[in-house]
């Protein structure tokens, strides 16, 4: 299966996650790319900081929700728009289980 973000999963999963190893992932992702061999260390702090930011506020949310929430709301990072070659949408997207879209610029 094609991989088409550095990484996505729910919530839930998020909050679970080892911070290096996720920006193991999205450096390996971005790698990837023709036009992108390499990723600079200001990419990597960037990564750093919106962990940092996405990771404290969805735990934050997530003490006022019910769990089963967690499990159907979706996070990517660095996703890339179906057939534009590498091209992606914004830097954190958010999807609810109601279907509604936040986009996330860091």
């Amino acid at each position: 299966m094609e991989q088409f973000s550095g990484w996505s999963g729910y919530w839930a999963e998020f909050l679970q996650v080892n911070k290096q190893k996720f920006i193991e992932q999205l450096s390996n992702y971005c790698r990837e790319f023709d036009w992108a061999k390499t990723v600079s260390e200001q990419q990597i702090m960037a990564w750093h900081h919106e962990f940092d930011v996405m990771h404290k506020t969805l735990k934050s949310l997530s003490e006022n929700i019910e769990a089963s929430f967690l499990n159907k709301a979706w996070i990517s990072f660095e996703h890339e728009l179906f057939g534009e070659s590498g091209k992606r949408a914004a830097d954190v997207n958010l999807v609810l289980p109601s279907g509604e879209l936040f986009l996330i610029e860091f």
